[in-house]
């Protein structure tokens, strides 16, 4: 890091300060958001899930222009192949992804 003022430093370490705190503040809301609904299947969930998935693994094909998160259904049916399925398996796994995208600001 080149010489800064001091002030200019403080508010640099401030602002990676919040920055942080903003990410794991709303991983917590995401978190919380994931655990109050993982009893509840939601039509998202079912598309993104179920539905999606094996479309795309049999047909190579998107099933409607809307959902077409290629990258997504590999990632999940490759966690499928390594931990069996399970529809809550694709709502840890999207929690996982957030955080992980999360961290690459």
């Amino acid at each position: 890091m080149a010489h800064l003022p001091r002030t200019s430093e403080k508010n640099h370490r401030r602002a990676i300060f919040l920055l942080w705190l903003c990410v794991f503040l709303l991983f917590g809301v995401q978190f919380l958001h994931t655990v109050a609904f993982l009893p509840r299947i939601t039509l998202e969930d079912a598309a993104e899930s179920i539905r999606s998935p094996y479309w795309w693994a049999e047909r190579r094909t998107i099933y409607n222009g809307v959902s077409s998160n290629v990258g997504y259904y590999i990632t999940l049916a490759a966690a499928y192949s390594v931990f069996g399925y399970s529809i809550y398996l694709a709502k840890w796994l999207k929690l996982a992804l957030h955080f992980l995208v999360s961290q690459q600001f």
